[in-house]
């Protein structure tokens, strides 16, 4: 049982200091602009940047965002599927997918 406090505790530690909200340059919208005037720290990675990021490195944030406001197609997010065995383990968390 003490163990298990313990790890709670590094676990919450770990979360208090990630930074907020990964987003992927061109895919920041309204959901970017409205975290900024929210104060979450945030931070714009190019696809390069993206494609050289190791699970620890998205495990430091708290949220990984990728909004599409015009329904994109997508070939334009392949890059999310083509890098899910890098990031997918550092999701900790609920996941939420939006499809329309």
């Amino acid at each position: 049982m003490r163990l298990s406090r313990i790890a709670s505790l590094a676990g919450l530690a770990a979360s208090a200091l990630a930074e907020d909200l990964l987003f992927l340059e061109g895919f920041q919208y309204k959901e970017y602009d409205e975290a900024v005037a929210l104060g979450y720290t945030t931070k714009l990675v190019t696809l390069a940047e993206w494609a050289a990021m190791t699970t620890e490195d998205f495990s430091k944030f708290k949220a990984i965002i990728l909004p599409d406001p015009d329904c994109g197609s997508l070939s334009q997010i392949k890059f999310f599927e083509d890098s899910k065995d890098v990031w997918s383990p550092a999701v900790t968390g609920n996941i939420i997918l939006i499809g329309t």
